[in-house]
C-alpha cells in the first residue's frame, strides 16, 4: 500500500461553526426548538439522512500541491489538465474539508465522495479522475490527497454530524491486463473457454506489480474472457468497458475483496458504503459479502453502517432481487429517475408516479424495504436533471425550468426513500448530459465547455466559484431539508398513492408512520395550470405546514383541494383519526 505524509496547512482548518436553521411550521407538534437534524450521526437511522454526492476531483482545490499526484510512482503521476473536461482539475480531499460547512447548510447529513483509493493515472488518454480505475484498493490515491487527510475529513465531518460514504469498486479493476491476440478483444464465453478456445493475458512491462493488494497482480483471479456486450453470461464475465474484470466467484478473490472493505472499515471509520457495478457480480456474492461487512461495521463501533448498491435495472421486480435475494440493504432506485424525468422534466401522466410506487411491495422481505431505496434525480453517469428539463421541454420559460428542478428535488425529499442531492443542483448547474457532460466544476472551470452552459437561478456560469448559499436553489433546498428532518413521517412514514391521473397534474399521497395518529398529506401539481383533486383522507381536519390554513373532510371524508401551478402543498392532520 502507498502512503503519503500530510502536509499541514491553513487549507486543513475546519470550520467547527455548525448550521442551524427552522423552519416555521403550522399545525406540528413537532418540537420547534429542534435543531436542524439529530447531529448524532453514530446512531442515527439510515432513513433520517439526506445525501450530498459529490465527485471530489471537480468539487473543490484545498491543496495545488497534489494536483499533478504522485511525484514517484508513475502509476499515480500526471493526468492534470483543467482545460480539458477528460482530466484531472485538482478538487481533493482537502478542498472537502473546507467546504463541510457549506454542505451541512443545505441540510445534508451524510456524504457520499466518488472513489479515493488509488487510480491507474491514464487509460488512452483519459485520466481516473473520477476514481473508478482503481490499482490500489487500500490507498489514496495522491491526486486526492493522504490517508491522513482522509482520516481528518472523517472526523471534521461527524463532528458536525455529518457521515461519510465511500464508494468502492467489486467487479472490476484499473484496465491493466493486455491480450495477446488484439485490442478491445471480443467476449469469449464459458463455453469456447471450456473447449479451449481462449485469449493469452499478460502484464505489460512495468505494470506486473501495480495493483495492490499483491494477489490482485496475479492474472489467476480475472476472467480474461474480452470486453463484455452487457448482455448474457458476459454481463458477469466480460470486461466492463474493458476494465480487468475480477473472478469474484472464486474463494480466493471473495477472502481477499472480504479482507480489503474490513480494513478500510477499521481504518478510516466510514459510514458505509456504496457499491459500484453491482449488477456484473453475482447474488450469491452479495450474500456471503454483505453479512460479513455488517457484523464487521458492529464490532468497530458502527452500528447503522450502510451499503447500498448501483444496480442498473429499470423494472422495480427485477431490481428488488438484490435486496432481497441478495441480501444488499439497498440499491439506487433507477426506476424512481425514469418516472422523474417523464412526469417532472416532461408531460407525462401523474400515473407514472403511482405505477412505480405500487410495486414497492417486491421490495420487503425480513430486514429491507422501500424506505430504504436511495432515490435521485440526477448523477454523474445519467446527467443532470435540469438537463432532462431543458431536453425535453425546450420551448419552457426560464421560470418555468426553475420551479421544475424546485419541484422535483422537493418530491425526491418527502416521497418514500433516502434522497441524495447531487453535487451543483443546488447552484443551478444544467450541464450536457450523459458523463463529462454532468461533471462540472464547482470551483472556477477552464473547461471551455463547461463554462457556456447556461446555469438556472444565476447570472453566474462554471468559470466562477459556484458555492453560493444565497442562490434561490440553495436556499429552496434548505427550505425542503428542513422540513424533512423536522418532521419523521416524511422521512419514516408509509408512502400511499391518494390521487393520480393520466395526464400532468395532482399526484397527492400520504406519508404516516404505524401506529401513530399523525397523518401527512402531500400534494404536487406538475401541471403549469391550477389543478383540484377531491381524496379521501382519514382525519376531520388538515393544517398547512406551509404557510396559513386548513382543510376540512365532508361527512364521507372527503377533501377537495386546489394546487398551485408547478407547486406543492404539505397538510397535517389535526384531529383523532377515524376508525
Amino acid at each position: 500500500m502507498y502512503q503519503f505524509s500530510m502536509k499541514v496547512t491553513m487549507s486543513f482548518v475546519v470550520s467547527l461553526i455548525s448550521v442551524f436553521f427552522l423552519v416555521g411550521c403550522e399545525g406540528t407538534t413537532e418540537d420547534k426548538t429542534n435543531t436542524l437534524y439529530n447531529e448524532d450521526y453514530i446512531n442515527r437511522p439510515i432513513e433520517d439522512d439526506l445525501f450530498y454526492f459529490v465527485m471530489i476531483d471537480r468539487f473543490s482545490n484545498g491543496d495545488t500541491s497534489n494536483d499533478r499526484g504522485s511525484a514517484t510512482q508513475p502509476i499515480f503521476s500526471g493526468g492534470f489538465d483543467k482545460t480539458s473536461d477528460r482530466k484531472f482539475h485538482g478538487g481533493d480531499l482537502s478542498g472537502l474539508i473546507n467546504k463541510l460547512g457549506y454542505i451541512k447548510g443545505l441540510g445534508v447529513t451524510a456524504l457520499w465522495m466518488t472513489p479515493v483509493m488509488g487510480n491507474k493515472v491514464l487509460q488512452e488518454d483519459v485520466a481516473g479522475y473520477h476514481g473508478y480505475w482503481i490499482v490500489d484498493f487500500m490507498g489514496v490515491d495522491p491526486h486526492l490527497g493522504t490517508t491522513q487527510e482522509l482520516k481528518l475529513l472523517i472526523k471534521a465531518a461527524h463532528a458536525q454530524g455529518i457521515k461519510v460514504f465511500f464508494d468502492i469498486v467489486v467487479n472490476h479493476s484499473a484496465d491493466v491486463i493486455k491480450y495477446q491476440e488484439c485490442d478491445n478483444c471480443p467476449y469469449k464465453t464459458l463455453s469456447q473457454i471450456e473447449k479451449g478456445d481462449k485469449y493469452t493475458p499478460f502484464l505489460p512491462a512495468g505494470e506486473e506489480n501495480v495493483k495492490f493488494p499483491v494477489w490482485l497482480n496475479d492474472l489467476a483471479n480475472y476472467s480474461n474472457q474480452g470486453d463484455s456486450n452487457f448482455a448474457g453470461e458476459s454481463v458477469l464475465h466480460g470486461d466492463f468497458a474493458g476494465l480487468d474484470d475480477i473472478k469474484t466467484a472464486s474463494p480466493v478473490v471473495r477472502a481477499g475483496m472480504i479482507d480489503i472493505f474490513k480494513y478500510l472499515i477499521s481504518e478510516y471509520k466510514p459510514d458505509g458504503f456504496r457499491i459500484d457495478t453491482a449488477k456484473y457480480v453475482k447474488l450469491d456474492y452479495w450474500q456471503n459479502f454483505t453479512p460479513i461487512i455488517l457484523k464487521h461495521a458492529r464490532e468497530q463501533g458502527i452500528p447503522n453502517f450502510h451499503i447500498f448498491g448501483e444496480v442498473q435495472i429499470h423494472q422495480p421486480e427485477a431490481l428488488s432481487q438484490y435486496t432481497t435475494v441478495g441480501t444488499l440493504p439497498s440499491v439506487l432506485d433507477f426506476p424512481f429517475l425514469d418516472a422523474m424525468k417523464k412526469v417532472f422534466a416532461g408531460t407525462g401522466g401523474t400515473n407514472i408516479l403511482k405505477s412505480l410506487f405500487d410495486q414497492d411491495h417486491f421490495y420487503t422481505d425480513g430486514d429491507s424495504n422501500s424506505l430504504q431505496l436511495m432515490t435521485y434525480i440526477g448523477n454523474h453517469d445519467d446527467g443532470r436533471f435540469s438537463y432532462f428539463i431543458n431536453r425535453d421541454l425546450p420551448k419552457a420559460s426560464t421560470d418555468e425550468k426553475l420551479k421544475r428542478v424546485k419541484l422535483a428535488h422537493a418530491f425526491m425529499l418527502f416521497a418514500r426513500g433516502i434522497p441524495i442531492f447531487y453535487y451543483g443542483a443546488e447552484q443551478g448547474f444544467t450541464g450536457a448530459g450523459l458523463y463529462e457532460g454532468s461533471r462540472e466544476d464547482m470551483m472556477p472551470s477552464l473547461v471551455e465547455r463547461y463554462n457556456a452552459f447556461d446555469l438556472m437561478g444565476t447570472e453566474k456560469t462554471t468559470a466562477d466559484d459556484n458555492f453560493d448559499p444565497t442562490h434561490p436553489l440553495y436556499q429552496a433546498f434548505r427550505e425542503y431539508a428542513g422540513l424533512y428532518h423536522k418532521h419523521t413521517a416524511l422521512r419514516r412514514g408509509n408512502h400511499k398513492t391518494l390521487y393520480a391521473t393520466d395526464e400532468a397534474g395532482i399526484y397527492a399521497f400520504s406519508r404516516k408512520i404505524p401506529d401513530e395518529r399523525q397523518e401527512y398529506l402531500v400534494l404536487f401539481n406538475t401541471s403549469p395550470e391550477v389543478k383540484t383533486a377531491k381524496i379521501n383522507v382519514l382525519f376531520d381536519q388538515y393544517n398547512s405546514l406551509l404557510g396559513k390554513g386548513e382543510v376540512l373532510a365532508d361527512d364521507d371524508h372527503n377533501i377537495t383541494i386546489k394546487v398551485p401551478p408547478l407547486s406543492f402543498i404539505i397538510y397535517v392532520a389535526k384531529d383523532a383519526i377515524v376508525n
